[in-house]
């Protein structure tokens, strides 16, 4: 007998390259401090990553920025749209306490506060 239980986890999928929140969560690990990746699907498709600016430089974010792409390319889905230029690179966004906003976005969608879990991957942040 076989149970169909639903996906893993969050994904998004801007040019094909489905990334999970597992997946992200795995790669945003080093990071220190707060640390959010956010799909961007202006005209250049491209994925932001939100970084605590009273953590972070400008010159830091962008070191991690560059780091964190090369760990998103162990999916080679993501690895084949960065190469083709489907997707464009990681920008770092440095935010001032982001981890309160990101609370106040929540519940301002009417979400309780303890039944917020911060994730890795977010589709509806910024």
């Amino acid at each position: 007998t076989l149970e169909f239980v639903g996906r893993d986890s969050l994904a998004s999928d801007l040019c094909g390259e489905k990334l999970t929140d597992a997946f992200v969560t795995e790669a945003i690990a080093r990071v220190t401090g707060f640390a959010m990746l956010v799909p961007d699907a202006g005209s250049h498709p491209c994925y932001r990553l939100i970084l605590d600016a009273s953590v972070h430089s400008s010159e830091q974010a962008h070191s991690i920025a560059r780091a964190m792409d090369d760990r998103l390319q162990r999916n080679p889905q993501y690895r084949y749209a960065r190469e083709l230029g489907q997707l464009g690179p990681l920008k770092p966004i440095l935010m001032k306490e982001p981890l309160q906003r990101f609370y106040q976005s929540a519940g301002a969608a009417g979400r309780r506060l303890g039944d917020i879990k911060v994730p890795a991957l977010c589709l509806n942040f910024g």
